[in-house]
């Protein structure tokens, strides 16, 4: 599958906000999850990522990305970190 202009654009501004984020030597796990975020809806438009969610049967995701099939429903979260 290629990679587009867009998906390439994506990632180096992604690349970029983690880079200033450790430059700056305060950084947690958590600190880069804003980035992550915003990665995540560009690339799949229509999705929305969810940092810390609801726990769930199997546990505690760090993440869900849902996508509304309908207005107004969702699909089951899955974690992806």
């Amino acid at each position: 599958m290629a990679t587009t202009a867009t998906e390439m654009q994506a990632l180096r501004v992604y690349l970029g906000e983690v880079q200033t984020i450790y430059q700056a030597g305060i950084a947690t796990e958590h600190s880069y999850r804003p980035a992550l975020k915003r990665l995540l809806e560009t690339l799949a438009p229509g999705v929305t990522a969810t940092n810390e969610p609801k726990r769930i049967l199997c546990g505690a995701p760090d993440y869900s990305l849902t996508r509304a099939t309908e207005p107004g429903s969702t699909v089951c979260p899955r974690s992806v970190v």
